[in-house]
């Protein structure tokens, strides 16, 4: 059995190494300094859980194509409602309000709003205010999805539908009155298409054995352009018919992922853009809208950066930067480049700010400032100055791998003193960024010093960043990674080593579940929301279907990053690395969060780990959330999920807490908890 280094014997080999890409040098300067002034600043006031939970109200803005409207979409007690308002004269008007709506799109002219709902499509017209037509129901289970846009018709989606006479895939144009057109059929669905001048398919991408291919249709007979693996999902973004050229995200060969030039005529590929500093794959691309060029790049590293591709974009983007102070700055222009929205966010903020810019005046307004104020009004947000610190930090590992990852740090306290978490994120092929969590805020708030490390299978960092774990989880290097960075910034000077807690979401709580069984005298308590147990389990949850491409690509993805569910000595092995077959020795307090609808993790494998903990005599709380999934579902749900973390780490490490339980989330909490050896479950009346 791997077991790992105790706090204070692996510091020495995890800090030593020369300068890297990502600076250490100069990110230990910068931690220095937030460590003072964060020392420096008052001591935040203990903000109300219904505070912490609030998101900002105003969840979704998009510009129409023709620059002249802008239309938003606000929550307030998961009641959504659409908005439009008329960019030259400021006025706004209510369209539409459901308990139910993912987000909008815009026609390509301007005159229609599709809403994606739970249910399928629905739209707008905006010359009236007659209330969303449906257009077309879709339905996962059938193999029905959302498919995208195109500016080739002027108001139709494209979606992609399952024959279920003969199981192939359609992709069809669909216009706002419901009708259909057939546009391309194929055993495969397609991943991604464009289309040509016409509005026909010029090319598809679609699963081909254990990666992709991108098919040519522009002939008589459909023929292969290129393919890639399936760690290269080369995204098709633009066609120019004119010029012939496609532009893409894929990796091809590199381990970051970067924009391609690719010849439609003859595959050659070109590098356009990649990021400058060498260090993440691309994010997102603006692209104009009638060129196909990029205008500009998202690159995710310590923070979002924005960055021009292209004499257009970048004196767009040197206006905004000299005009807008938020720590990160996204665009989205008009299809004539004349308006363009900004969106800036700031991990010291709990809402996000818009402007438009005028190309013509060179002039800035923040169409949304009176309406989002007057929400903050009626429902306050966390107040700028009583937000953390959030500091990106880099460090090597036991095995000298440079990584990466985010402490937070609460205002006036003794940091050397205060009790410390350490907050593994989900995926595990995911990632943190630095930008603001109402979890991070809350536990900030309650004096706790917050660690997010993106071990080894975090996405963002290129190919070997992810694959460099090895399938190597539980007791193994991933957990390993998360045990060093912590070490890491305990080194500086942060946290008190024998103060700790483990919290975590997803595989976040399968890694708090691996820390008390593999290290357990290293934390006082662990916090798990959804903990997979074992991920061989987790992965069988998901039920890949081998019997199409796009089940057998994903069997053969988990078996590159994880296990090879046909081999029995890989599943043994992975299953006997994971916290379900190390139960018993855990004997710290933990606290554990399921929801009884979750389609990721199963709740009867959380259920059992839970009776034999029980059975075992341990210190366990374990609740269930009826009617949740993955994460829990309304407002009453969610304050009881974070009061599970404010009142596990205020009995075990001392932070603070709101002790007042409203009469509704008394009655909850003993109607939800199952298990309580830890005494967790406010009394009755």
């Amino acid at each position: 059995m791997k077991r790992f280094a105790p706090v204070g014997l692996r510091i020495a080999a995890i800090c030593l190494g020369a300068s890297t890409a990502f600076s250490e040098n100069a990110q230990a300067d910068a931690l220095d300094d937030a460590i003072i002034a964060s020392q420096a600043r008052a001591e935040a006031p203990l903000i109300s859980r219904s505070v912490l939970l609030r998101r900002q109200q105003i969840r979704i803005v998009k510009l129409s194509p023709n620059g002249q409207m802008l239309a938003y979409v606000t929550e307030n007690r998961r009641i959504r409602q659409l908005w439009m308002m008329d960019t030259v004269t400021e006025q706004h008007r209510l369209l539409f309000s459901t308990k139910s709506m993912d987000t909008v799109y815009w026609s390509a002219d301007s005159r229609y709003l599709f809403l994606d709902t739970d249910k399928g499509i629905s739209v707008v017209p905006i010359s009236d205010a007659s209330a969303p037509s449906f257009v077309i129901n879709l339905s996962e289970k059938d193999e029905q999805y959302f498919a995208g846009l195109g500016d080739q018709h002027p108001h139709a989606i494209y979606v992609s539908l399952k024959d279920k006479n003969n199981g192939d895939h359609g992709l069809y144009r669909v216009l706002p009155d419901g009708t259909q057109q057939l546009l391309y059929r194929s055993p495969v669905r397609n991943r991604s298409f464009v289309l040509d001048a016409d509005g026909n398919v010029a090319f598809i991408r679609r699963v081909k054995g254990y990666g992709f291919e991108v098919i040519d249709y522009r002939g008589e007979t459909p023929k292969q352009l290129l393919t890639c693996k399936a760690d290269d999902p080369c995204r098709l973004d633009t066609y120019n018919a004119a010029t012939g050229v496609l532009h893409m995200r894929a990796r091809f060969g590199h381990d970051l992922s970067g924009i391609y030039r690719v010849d439609a005529a003859t595959g050659e590929k070109t590098r356009v853009h990649s990021d400058p500093n060498g260090q993440v794959d691309v994010a997102r691309v603006q692209y104009d809208a009638k060129t196909g060029v990029p205008l500009g790049a998202n690159y995710v590293g310590d923070f979002l950066e924005t960055v021009a591709i292209g004499d257009v974009g970048a004196d767009v983007l040197k206006a905004a930067y000299a005009a807008i102070s938020d720590r990160n700055i996204a665009f989205r222009p008009d299809a004539a480049l004349k308006r363009w929205l900004m969106i800036g966010s700031d991990p010291s903020r709990a809402y996000d700010m818009y402007y438009l810019y005028d190309a013509e005046t060179g002039t800035f307004t923040q169409p949304l400032k009176e309406i989002s104020a007057k929400f903050r009004a009626a429902r306050p947000l966390v107040a700028s100055n009583h937000i953390a610190s959030l500091v990106p930090v880099h460090y090597k590992v036991s095995d000298g791998m440079l990584q990466h990852g985010y402490v937070t740090l609460p205002s006036g306290v003794d940091l050397a003193k205060a009790p410390i978490l350490v907050y593994p994120h989900g995926g595990p092929w995911g990632r943190d960024t630095g930008t603001y969590s109402s979890r991070v805020a809350f536990m900030a708030n309650r004096g706790y010093i917050v660690f997010k490390p993106n071990f080894r299978s975090s996405i963002g960092y290129g190919r070997n960043y992810t694959m460099s774990a090895n399938k190597d989880f539980g007791d193994g290097i991933v957990q390993q990674d998360i045990i060093d960075g912590l070490n890491y910034i305990l080194s500086r000077g942060i946290g008190d080593g024998n103060n700790m807690a483990v919290v975590g979401h997803s595989f976040g709580g399968f890694s708090v579940l691996g820390a008390l069984a593999f290290t357990p005298d290293l934390f006082k308590v662990g916090v798990a929301g959804a903990p997979p147990v074992d991920l061989v389990m987790a992965i069988r949850n998901f039920k890949p279907d081998a019997t199409n491409a796009d089940g057998l690509l994903r069997q053969a993805a988990f078996f590159d990053l994880a296990v090879d569910l046909n081999d029995p000595e890989d599943v043994k092995r992975l299953s006997s690395q994971s916290p379900n077959a190390h139960w018993q020795e855990i004997t710290k307090p933990l606290y554990i969060w399921a929801g009884t609808r979750d389609p990721k993790v199963s709740v009867l494998n959380v259920r059992d780990y839970a009776l034999r903990l029980q059975d075992g005599g341990k210190p366990l709380m374990f609740m269930e959330q009826p009617r949740s999934g993955h994460s829990p579902r309304g407002d009453l749900a969610k304050e009881a999920y974070f009061y599970m973390y404010e009142k596990a780490l205020a009995d075990h490490l001392g932070g603070r807490i709101e002790t007042a339980l409203s009469p509704q989330l008394a009655r909850h909490l003993r109607r939800i908890v199952q298990i309580d050896e830890n005494k967790f479950t406010p009394a009755a009346p």
